[in-house]
């Protein structure tokens, strides 16, 4: 079936609204007929398009105690099962949604937080599993023990930029929920320095803890430990450091940076943008163009005209132009 418009999840979620509406109206029987059902699809890995379906209707529906101890004893023998084939990525992936399911119930089951936390601990190398963990301990206000687990995470998780990023975070926030100042400081510093690299809303963060005295030295220490690929462009635009945004924009091959950043630097830097468009437009014209090569120049040259002195350049290009190519391009 061809799924461009969508037509097999369509085709999968009536079958979802069916099946709610067979096991609301099921008597026993029929309930543990459908629990067998599902349960048969949901050994299998691979169960096609239908995979996530099965299992939304697997943890929507068969309550009661009977059904949640079924599920318990089923959740906890798939993920050791996944887990014993932990080589394979795929297992651990699967071992991983398997854990957090079972976690889900026992925390459903009403069991007592120890228990689950033991199970954690048996399952530590998996990353949502600590994320677990450590969102736990917040709701506690067990602050030490979610520090611990997040700085034991980041390590864990090196070269894992989303991973990282999410536990640094959340050990930012820690630090911030407990009072302490002067590390939530140098978490946020880390962040924006290592971990991601001239991220604005971190910048934005970190400035707004310092006074306007104490920031701009604190502002010239973070550029100087940035490294050379974090996007220093964006800190320049936000601290409306012009003349540093320009050099940045003259420095850049091609018109991207230049056109992102124009509306703020061509009431001051008129003639400096012109020269980068003359420059950058004259190098495209050298070689061989087709209509949507002329379609994107005559679009920088509109965007020229609007900036002062522009006209004037424009109209020396375009003579230019035609004199030079006279005889070549249409």
């Amino acid at each position: 079936m061809d799924d461009s418009d969508g037509t097999r999840g369509m085709l999968a979620e009536q079958c979802v609204r069916i099946w709610h509406e067979l096991e609301r109206n099921a008597d026993s029987q029929l309930q543990q007929q459908m629990y067998t059902w599902f349960t048969g699809q949901l050994e299998c890995a691979e169960s096609g398009d239908l995979e996530e379906y099965v299992e939304q209707m697997f943890w929507e529906a068969f309550l009661g105690e009977d059904f949640l101890q079924r599920k318990l004893a089923f959740t906890k023998r798939k993920a050791q099962e996944q887990k014993a084939d932990s080589d394979s990525w795929s297992a651990r992936y699967y071992a991983q949604k398997w854990i957090m399911y079972y976690i889900g119930l026992l925390e459903e089951s009403g069991c007592a937080f120890a228990e689950i936390a033991s199970y954690c601990k048996e399952n530590w190398e998996y990353a949502e599993v600590r994320k677990y963990y450590a969102e736990q301990c917040i709701l506690q206000k067990d602050y030490d023990t979610a520090e611990k687990v997040l700085a034991e995470s980041l390590k864990m998780e090196t070269g894992m930029s989303g991973l990282v990023r999410w536990f640094g975070t959340r050990l930012k926030e820690v630090y911030r929920m407990s009072g302490r100042q002067e590390a939530y400081k140098q978490q946020l510093l880390t962040m924006l320095t290592k971990e991601s690299p001239g991220n604005p809303d971190d910048f934005r963060e970190l400035k707004s803890l310092y006074s306007a005295q104490e920031w701009p030295q604190v502002r010239e220490e973070i550029f100087r430990s940035l490294p050379k690929q974090a996007r220093v462009e964006r800190l320049y635009y936000e601290e409306k450091l012009y003349d540093r945004l320009l050099t940045f924009v003259l420095a850049q091959k091609g018109l991207f940076s230049l056109v992102q950043y124009e509306h703020v630097l061509k009431e001051e830097y008129p003639q400096q943008l012109l020269s980068k468009y003359t420059q950058e437009l004259t190098d495209m014209a050298k070689h061989a163009a087709d209509r949507r090569h002329y379609q994107e120049w005559a679009m920088h040259l509109k965007r020229m005209t609007q900036i002062a002195g522009g006209q004037q350049e424009v109209q020396k290009i375009v003579a230019d132009w035609r004199v030079r190519y006279k005889t070549g391009r249409r």
